[in-house]
């Protein structure tokens, strides 16, 4: 029988020198958490903001809580304190093996819906409160990968009817039927994949 679904939260203080370079901080944790978060069944959303990591780990109860131990010794924090733990029925943060996410200018409206008065300090907040930002911060960026997939598909659709009138006016030159099958696609369109947003990681000012 396979172990329960298992969620974690936690807060911690940003370590100074991590602080000073954080966004290379945040795309190093990122790049190496991916892998090894997929193979251990491990999803995940870390928010930095203001000295704070907040972050959630959803997977497997024992992969989860060996990982925490691993992650609180990591220097680039300190103090990292658990506010929630429990099993879960469902995942809340499955799009991402791992997401990171320094809140912007444009998520402080996300801050002070959640708690206006107080300044931000996750460790003091309720447990609802860290869940409800983590949450909301995930869906307005799930939003965000939806948006930029569907201009990708609009740029690959414009890529394809330029080529198609490429095509069109080479054989009307020609007068003949051109070999499509030879013909070079230098914008890459026929190797191109949809995004797989289910291991992406989010790097964001």
């Amino acid at each position: 029988m396979s172990p329960p679904l298992h969620r974690l939260i936690y807060a911690s203080r940003i370590a100074p020198s991590c602080q000073d370079d954080l966004k290379s901080a945040l795309v190093d944790i990122v790049t190496r958490a991916i892998a090894p978060n997929r193979a251990a069944r491990i999803s995940s959303l870390l928010v930095a903001h203001r000295g704070w990591f907040v972050q959630a780990l959803e997977g497997p109860r024992p992969t989860v809580e060996t990982l925490f131990e691993t992650i609180a010794a990591d220097p680039r924090h300190h103090h990292a304190l658990p506010l929630a733990a429990a099993d879960a029925d469902a995942r809340l943060f499955e799009p991402w093996s791992m997401g990171a996410r320094m809140l912007s200018l444009g998520d402080e409206a996300v801050l002070a819906a959640l708690n206006p008065k107080a300044p931000f300090e996750p460790a003091r907040l309720p447990e609802r409160t860290v869940l409800r930002l983590l949450t909301t911060v995930a869906d307005v960026h799930w939003r965000m990968l939806g948006e930029q997939q569907r201009r990708q598909d609009d740029t690959k659709r414009a890529g394809r009817l330029q080529v198609d009138y490429q095509l069109e006016a080479r054989c009307l030159l020609k007068g003949q039927i051109g070999d499509f099958g030879t013909l070079q696609d230098p914008a890459g369109i026929a190797g191109d994949r949809p995004l797989d947003v289910s291991f992406i990681g989010m790097i964001g000012e």
